[in-house]
């Protein structure tokens, strides 16, 4: 087995793909680093994973024949979790809403333009700065602001939660892992390897906060051996459908 793993100027790009490095070699891959002018003149398949930055990674997949779509945020199957409302719309609407001084809200791009800006809250004028360049015809993706008291990733593979990351707030936060379990039974249309982003309210309601791509997906520190094989099998499912999720 082999595997394709990308280094700039020798040093891995991010801690991600670092883990990645190292699940991969445990699992028994043959590790051939790359830099990312070099994506089109590698022999790709789906069996051998590539691990990059997302642009790369498109870049590879293309050379391929594969268009990645995007997932959204708030799958459709699972939108009695998300626990307020959400949807898409031009970013003028939003610069609009804030300027009539309207109530605080969430907002972050398409994934499939997944780093032209940070997922932020939006209040005031400051608050839209990091936007400025991007134009109001723009789409983005929102929803309404919540204060939480806590935000975890669940990491799913095969239809399992194999592991459960904190990034923001009180880690101690006890979330309603009953709700958690139904909205992954009833997701069904998920790929092989994904996660779920959960929070609990200052209420003390479990939220979906939202999904994302494995292979788009940062480790937040989940062990090398749970995290390379999600990124190898959604590579492979990838390939072989030829047509993402």
């Amino acid at each position: 087995m082999h595997a394709w793993i990308e280094q700039i100027d020798g040093q891995f790009r991010n801690t991600n793909i670092f883990t990645a490095w190292q699940g991969l070699e445990a699992m028994g891959y043959e590790i051939h680093f790359f830099s990312p002018g070099e994506v089109e003149h590698l022999a790709l398949d789906e069996n051998t994973p590539l691990v990059a930055g997302i642009p790369p990674t498109w870049r590879a997949l293309r050379k391929l024949g594969v268009e990645v779509g995007a997932l959204d945020a708030i799958p459709r199957d699972l939108e009695q979790f998300a626990g307020r409302d959400f949807g898409e719309c031009a970013l003028g609407e939003i610069r609009a809403r804030i300027a009539g001084n309207g109530e605080p809200i969430f907002i972050k791009p398409r994934s499939a333009v997944a780093k032209l800006f940070n997922g932020h809250v939006v209040a005031r004028f400051r608050d839209l700065i990091q936007t400025a360049h991007l134009a109001d015809e723009m789409t983005v993706w929102w929803s309404d602001a919540h204060e939480l008291r806590g935000e975890f990733r669940g990491f799913v593979l095969r239809g399992e939660l194999v592991g459960w990351r904190h990034y923001f707030g009180d880690f101690r936060c006890a979330l309603d892992f009953e709700r958690i379990e139904a909205a992954l039974e009833m997701w069904k249309e998920r790929p092989i390897a994904c996660s779920m982003d959960w929070a609990l309210t200052k209420s003390g309601e479990t939220i979906l906060v939202e999904v994302n791509d494995a292979y788009a997906l940062g480790c937040y520190g989940l062990a090398p051996h749970l995290y390379a094989p999600m990124l190898a099998e959604r590579w492979r499912e990838i390939v072989q459908s030829s047509r993402s999720f």
